[in-house]
Formats: C-alpha cells, sequence, structure tokens
C-alpha cells in the first residue's frame, strides 16, 4: 500500500498546459517547417487532410502543408507539459508572404495588404516618413509586391523626432498709450483681431519697415521679443518703457515645448468653485479656470514649416456682473490656425477689453442732499480699454541638438535679459 501511493497521484496529476491561448504557426501547402522541441511524447493534429507531422529523434517536430486552411496541433511531452498550436495553411507562398507583411505592418495605420493572383498588393496612404521608409525597404526585399501606396500632402506628414518650441509673449496696453506713440491697428482696415507675422527687421533703423523688406536679419532665436513686436517696428523697446510707467503689463512668457504632432498646454492663473444644481435641491461644485490660457497642437511638414492651431484666452472673475453666490467672468479669447517658417514671428492683436467706473467728489453730507448736492458735488465717468497683444514664435529642435549649442543660446538669452533690464531701469529714471 505504502509503495502505490505516489502512483496513484502521478495518475491524477493534471498536465501542465505552457500556453493558454495557442501558438499562431503559418506555411503555405508543400512547405516543410521544422520545430525543436526534446521531449517529445506525442503529437494530434485536429484535420490530417491539412498538415502532417512527425516526431525525428525526440528532439524535433516536422509539419508538412497539405492543403490551405486552419487546423490545430497539441504535443505533449514527458514531464506532463502540454503546448497548443493554431496552424494556418495558406494555399501558396503568396498568401505567406502578405502574412508576414501584415505583422510587419500591423503598427502602420492606413496601409492594406492583399494577395492578388501573383502579386501581394500594399496600398493606402503613408502614416508618416518612417512609414515610407519602412515600405520602400520591403519593396527592395520582396520583388513579388507591388507598391500602390500613396503620399500624404506634405504639411500633413509628421516628422515625430522633432520638438517644437514656442516662444510665447501675452502682453496687455493700454490703448490711449498705444495710440499717443502712434500704434492704430483700425488704420489697417481691419475689424477684429489682425494677425501679422514679421519679415525681416533691422534693429539699428529708426524708421518703420514693412513686412516683406528683404536683406535685413530676423530677431534671434535667444530673445525673440527683445527688438520686434508687431508690424516689424521697434515697438517692443516703447511698450518696455510704458510697462516702466505703469501703461503696459506682461501677463505671461512661457516657452512651450510640444513634440510635432502633439499638442501643449498652459495656464497661468487658478481654479474658482461654482456651484451647480445637481437635481434634487442638491448642489455640487465644479472649478472653472481662469487666467491666461495658451492651447497649441503644432505639426512640422517637410519643408520645415510649423503648422499649429492656437487657443489663447485671457480670463478673470467679474464679481459685479455675477449675482448672489454666482460669478460672471470677463473673458478675452482667440483661436486660429496658422503656418509659419521657424522664426517666423505671429503677432494676434486687436482684442479690447473695456473698463468703466463712476467716481463722486463732494463735500460730506451736503454733497449727499437731494437738491443742494449736485452744487457741491462732481461726477465724473471713466471708461479705460486695454488690448491684448499674443506673440508666438516657433523654434524647430531635434534630437541631436549639440548641448554646447543649447547652453550657448541659453547664456546668450541670460545677458541679452540682463541688458534689457539695464536700459529698462535707466528709462524709468
Amino acid at each position: 500500500m505504502a509503495g502505490a501511493g505516489p502512483a496513484s497521484v502521478s495518475a491524477q496529476r493534471p498536465l501542465a498546459v505552457v500556453n493558454a491561448s495557442p501558438i499562431a504557426l503559418s506555411l503555405y501547402a508543400g512547405q516543410v517547417r521544422v520545430l525543436p522541441q526534446a521531449g517529445v511524447e506525442r503529437v494530434a493534429i485536429g484535420n490530417g487532410a491539412l498538415l502532417t507531422a512527425s516526431v525525428v529523434a525526440d528532439k524535433q517536430i516536422v509539419l508538412l502543408g497539405e492543403s490551405a486552411g486552419v487546423t490545430s496541433l497539441y504535443v505533449w511531452l514527458r514531464n506532463g507539459t502540454q503546448i497548443n498550436y493554431e496552424v494556418t495553411v495558406s494555399a501558396d507562398h503568396y498568401a505567406k508572404t502578405a502574412m508576414e507583411l501584415r505583422q510587419l505592418l500591423s503598427h502602420d495605420k492606413g496601409i492594406n495588404v492583399s494577395a492578388v493572383g501573383d502579386k501581394v498588393v500594399l496600398d493606402g496612404m503613408y502614416a508618416n516618413q518612417d512609414s515610407a521608409a519602412k515600405i520602400q525597404k520591403i519593396v527592395k526585399a520582396y520583388p513579388q509586391v507591388l507598391n500602390l501606396v500613396r503620399e500624404r500632402p506634405e504639411d500633413q506628414l509628421v516628422v515625430p523626432e522633432q520638438m517644437v518650441q514656442l516662444d510665447v509673449k501675452v502682453v496687455e496696453v493700454r490703448k490711449q498709450a498705444l495710440d499717443n506713440i502712434g500704434v492704430k491697428w483700425s488704420n489697417l482696415g481691419v475689424a477684429g483681431p489682425t494677425f501679422a507675422t514679421s519679415g525681416y527687421f533691422y534693429a539699428n533703423s529708426a524708421s518703420f519697415r514693412g513686412l516683406n523688406q528683404e536683406g535685413y536679419p530676423i530677431t534671434t532665436p535667444a530673445r525673440p521679443f527683445i527688438s520686434y513686436l508687431g508690424l516689424a517696428t521697434q515697438i517692443t523697446s516703447v511698450l518696455n518703457f510704458l510697462e516702466s510707467n505703469g501703461d503696459s503689463w506682461t501677463l505671461a512668457e512661457p516657452r512651450i515645448s510640444s513634440v510635432s504632432g502633439g499638442s501643449s498646454k498652459v495656464q497661468v492663473g487658478g481654479e474658482i468653485p461654482i456651484p451647480v444644481s445637481s437635481g434634487f435641491g442638491q448642489l455640487s461644485v465644479v472649478y472653472k479656470p481662469y487666467g491666461v490660457i495658451l492651447e497649441f497642437k503644432p505639426v512640422i511638414d517637410k519643408a520645415g514649416n510649423v503648422r499649429s492651431s492656437i487657443v489663447a484666452e485671457v480670463s478673470q472673475p467679474d464679481r459685479s456682473a455675477g449675482q448672489g453666490q454666482f460669478v460672471a467672468f470677463t473673458t478675452n479669447r482667440t483661436e486660429t490656425e496658422v503656418s509659419l517658417k521657424q522664426n517666423e514671428t505671429l503677432v494676434i492683436s486687436g482684442l479690447l477689453k473695456s473698463v468703466g467706473a463712476r467716481n463722486k467728489e463732494g463735500i460730506p453730507v451736503i454733497g449727499r442732499a437731494p437738491v443742494l448736492g449736485r452744487l457741491f458735488s462732481t461726477q465724473e465717468m471713466t471708461n479705460e480699454q486695454t488690448e491684448m497683444l499674443v506673440v508666438v514664435t516657433p523654434r524647430i529642435h531635434t534630437p541631436a541638438t549639440d548641448r554646447a549649442q543649447v547652453l550657448a543660446s541659453e547664456n546668450a538669452y541670460q545677458r541679452l535679459n540682463e541688458v534689457k533690464d539695464m536700459i529698462e531701469s535707466k528709462l524709468a529714471r
């Protein structure tokens, strides 16, 4: 009885299955395939008309495709392990080539593979430049492949290895101050927000230059806003002076980076709780963001242009317009889609905001009398307009950018910033 115990346990021990799902194998009719596998006890085939199998020297399983179809192959090893296969037998090697190419191109969306007669046909559209290069290599390796894949337009080809850095500056200026220095956007004959891009700007000239004059250097990548803002003029230096006098202020000056084809969002501000009725007399709270909100979705084409959708919003709570516990918001928002070259600057202007106020001054007590109060008091109505300017300059970077070049750019940025602060301090005296 003592010797029978272990034998009984061994007989009842369940087989161990290596793979929970069958392993996929493919071959075409007439093809022989050898599977290296030691310790094979026996094999079983679901449909012997499609596939035959034999064990050679207890180390290999030899498979022979007989006819097209799909069948199962089960392999049992002497240690109790069971391995399951799902075998697909194709009618000819062209179908096999098509299956191989489907596996190679499984991550390239938009490309179809099909076997037609004695050819394997590829059709669809390239997803990106990497996909195009891969298909060119496949065509060289497989002479029976007919390539009908179409190229996308240049401006839709994504270069995933490149990064886009967007230098952004959001400025708010008192419109009266702009009018005093001669900058009147209405003279351009454009209603609503105005969009302009920089051409070439010569910093030493005392006169204003047009957008497309050639032969003058463009703004430097290290500090794009120190000598240029709007209509290729020297207005930034004036804005810096106005800022020192309190007539102009910078709302945000971020540097945003995004991979080509990706998106970036930056918010400078906060969130305010807003009560919302959720039914049955209950209130829930949602948070509304406010401040300076910028969103970009840049794409680089093969020509080096940067195409991007741009959303710029400046908002703030307005308690005077709200009722009870509800809060209103004043919002300046613009959305556009542009195409710019590297180091080319986009200016969005004409976003106006008006703030009105009533001031009353008079002699205490008498100034509030119903009739005599008008003789001993004065009222003043003020209406101030401000204009928001959004300036965007794209820079293209690759992962192979030299570290020394990056450090040199940052050092130049720091030096120019020190010079800017020194000039502003002298102008403010």
